[in-house]
């Protein structure tokens, strides 16, 4: 959802719940600074700092808390000195895995979605699969995302989108919907098909103006519409109780975005029994097959709309009534009942492999070539505890407590901490140059480390362009000829740091010397190698890397 709507939305949820108080908006061209309280959007008083004291706000509460570890949100959380800060998520995992109680410090209270229901907090949730012949085992995929592409061609048929339509019409016809679609595109064919077949539907992206969105989204909500066709625009922040149904059209390998999209239908209304979710499920392998709420929620076994979740006693009430034969009274009409069971394949090779360590990470962290654990394995030396097939490319995985076992197999060095400083110093002494980059890198590294030797990325990148840039100003070689068709200097920013965090970097990194914190956008020193480095080492550092820039640019002229 755009930003000006959920600061709107928020900013009448205060005016309703606290009317004896002002509240104010900061977005946009309004800054109502004076106002008690204050709903704006990250952003917008990231960008503003200067417009505040540290202390300006006694209490600040972050909505959609999972997004804290970005730099945006880390800039305002670390300028400000609140007596007190809140944050808020239903989204109780990352992607990348970062653990937010590095940033809030203490779990006052932590509710999964399955608590929530089972405690009456939100409503019951009923689930129909939809089978489909639409196959996606050819859709190329990575650990997090269909590949965009692909996934568009695959799913984004007229046939399918019918029977998205027929599925509605037949079981919940003009019930509140949302249907998630796959981009903007389908979103906006699916909201034709209903419209075609007399159901009042609309789609809503971010390519909408805000006054269309805004109008779109009030006459939903007013029950002009009754479906809206969505891509990623509603998956966070927007408040509308009362949708009873969610068609899950978007195969997606992301168990955030699936449970950002359920929370969407899960909040109690006034006449609304249950949540009725359709999984639209379309031919995958094993590996591609996407999420669906059985798989996210763990449920190995499914009835055709019987509830999924829902407080113990209406399950046991259902269980016991359709033992005896009898259709149960809490079963809302929605066209269907089966009372057999049928079996769930809740395979997920994400969650299977998050405690093992892949073949790339391995070899980083045993300081290997780049492939020596990979031949092991090919040659049969190694036997790996799990194999994974994305596409054309095999990906293998190991458990880590066998890490010890297989350096001793590839005669990998036994790794410690008292000797990374000398391992370093090596490395830098000997250091093999085809291009500058490496000793230029570490130069801006160590100008804008901290006293944690940590920089961030953005600003290694920004003094490891001027170093090209000042040497073309005093009309010196940048690089041997045909090194790189752009040159490092006229490149932007994002490309800089493309560059830099490639070979350069990665050359560091394989090594445990340094650390790329990703979400972060922070370049580290490995904290066990920069606790043994004195200000004397870092002074050498210093002119061992300006002696291999020397020795690379005299070898130039001499060329």
């Amino acid at each position: 959802m755009h930003r000006r709507d959920l600061v709107a939305q928020t900013q009448r949820a205060f005016q309703r719940l606290w009317p004896e108080v002002e509240t104010g908006r900061y977005y946009g061209g309004a800054h109502e600074t004076d106002a008690d309280n204050l709903v704006a959007a990250i952003q917008s008083v990231a960008d503003h700092l200067d417009e505040f004291g540290p202390r300006e706000f006694a209490y600040l509460v972050i909505d959609e808390a999972h997004h804290a570890a970005a730099d945006t949100y880390r800039r305002i959380l670390e300028y400000f000195e609140p007596r007190f800060i809140l944050g808020l998520t239903a989204t109780t995992e990352r992607a990348d895995g970062q653990n937010l109680l590095e940033l809030f410090r203490d779990c006052a209270h932590r509710l999964t979605l399955q608590e929530a229901v089972e405690r009456g907090e939100l409503v019951p949730i009923r689930c129909v699969r939809v089978k489909t012949n639409v196959d996606l085992s050819r859709v190329r995929y990575n650990q997090v995302q269909y590949n965009h592409r692909d996934i568009e061609e695959a799913v984004a048929i007229p046939a399918r989108d019918r029977l998205i339509v027929d599925t509605y019409l037949q079981h919940v016809p003009n019930r509140k919907a949302v249907a998630f679609a796959v981009n903007v595109r389908h979103g906006e064919a699916l909201a034709e098909e209903f419209q075609r077949r007399g159901i009042p539907a609309q789609s809503i992206s971010g390519r909408m103006s805000n006054r269309e969105r805004e109008q779109t989204l009030r006459a939903f909500h007013d029950g002009q519409l009754r479906v809206l066709c969505a891509c990623d625009i509603l998956n966070e922040g927007w408040d509308c109780p009362d949708i009873e149904v969610l068609l899950m059209a978007r195969p997606t390998l992301s168990r955030v975005i699936y449970l950002q999209q359920l929370g969407r239908g899960t909040r109690k209304a006034p006449g609304k029994e249950c949540l009725i979710v359709f999984d639209f499920v379309d031919n995958a392998s094993r590996y591609n097959q996407a999420l669906s709420a059985h798989r996210v929620l763990g449920k190995s076994t499914y009835r055709p709309g019987g509830l999924l979740l829902a407080p113990k006693d209406l399950l046991d009430a259902e269980d016991e009534a359709l033992a005896r034969g009898v259709r149960p009274t809490t079963v809302l009409e929605i066209g269907l009942w089966a009372k057999d069971y049928e079996p769930i394949d809740v395979f997920n090779w994400q969650q299977e492999s998050v405690n093992m360590i892949s073949v790339p990470d391995l070899e980083r962290e045993l300081c290997v070539a780049e492939g020596r654990v990979r031949d092991a394995v090919e040659r049969g030396q190694l036997k790996p505890d799990h194999v994974v097939k994305l596409g054309d490319r095999t990906y293998v995985y190991f458990h880590r407590d066998r890490i010890e076992e297989i350096r001793v197999a590839v005669g990998a060095p036994k790794l410690e901490e008292h000797t990374m400083r000398d391992r370093f110093l090596e490395f830098i002494a000997a250091m093999d140059m085809n291009l500058s980059y490496k000793p230029v890198m570490l130069l801006a590294l160590l100008d804008t480390a901290d006293e944690q030797g940590r920089a961030k990325a953005s600003e290694v990148a920004r003094r490891f362009q001027q170093f090209y840039k000042d040497r073309r100003a005093a009309g010196k070689v940048m690089e041997r000829p045909g090194a790189r068709k752009v040159p490092v200097d006229e490149l932007d920013e994002i490309a800089v740091q493309r560059l830099m965090l490639g070979m350069p970097f990665e050359k560091f990194e394989r090594r445990q010397f340094l650390r790329y914190d990703r979400d972060l956008a922070y370049i580290r020193f490995d904290p066990r190698l920069w606790r043994h480095l004195g200000p004397d080492d870092l002074e050498q550092i210093r002119s061992l890397c300006w002696q291999s820039i020397e020795r690379y640019y005299e070898r130039l002229r001499a060329e």
